[in-house]
Parts: C-alpha cells; structure tokens; sequence
C-alpha cells in the first residue's frame, strides 16, 4: 500500500498537527479479470511534549473506494473540519451509508 500525505494542518489549541493522507492499494481479482486501485485515507495528530517527544494517534480506512476524486474530496472536508483520528471510522460510516463514494451519473454512463 502507499500513502501520500495529502493536507497538513496546525490546529491551535491542539500543540500540534493534523496530517491527511490519501492511501492506494491494488486489487486484483484474477478468476474475473479485475484490476484496480482502491483508495483510503489515514488521519494522524502529530503533538509534541515539553521534552521535543513527538506522539502520534493515528487511524486509517483502508479501500474505501475506487473512486479517486471523491477520496481526495471526502479528504478535503476531513482537513477543513478538523477531523481527529479517533472520529474517522463514524465519519467514514456516514458517508457511505450517504453514499457519497458511488460514482456519478455521467461515470455510470460512459462506464
């Protein structure tokens, strides 16, 4: 898997950073000839204590989509919102349940 940090935040109040990142596996399903990427997000609050020792929380979904655009969105309203680790999976719930991952109309159509 990779991971590419997509959006860093400094939040006040927190003493640190928020750290967004957009992950990227492969899936391949040889018996019915199918390849391709499926794409995640990792969130990390990076703070550091009076001794310069850093901590980090972290949490991550992998495969939530195969769906780029709409991983890097669902990113950018996680970054804009401040979205902790520890709130990730919930967020994550709701959006899918909303279905927010699915493709639009006009890529159902040319698909």
């Amino acid at each position: 898997m990779n991971k590419k940090l997509y959006v860093s935040k400094k939040v006040k109040g927190l003493g640190g950073r928020l750290d967004y990142y957009l992950t990227e596996s492969r899936y391949d399903d040889i018996k019915n000839g199918i390849s391709t990427f499926v794409y995640g997000v990792e969130i990390q609050k990076v703070t550091v204590d009076e001794y310069n020792v850093e901590y980090i929380q972290k949490r991550e979904i992998a495969d939530i989509s195969v769906n780029r655009d709409r991983v890097v969105e669902f990113i950018s309203l996680l970054a804009e919102n401040e979205a902790m680790p520890v709130s990730l999976y919930d967020i994550t719930e709701d959006f899918l349940t909303d279905g927010f991952f699915e493709r639009n109309e006009k890529e159902k159509i040319s698909a």
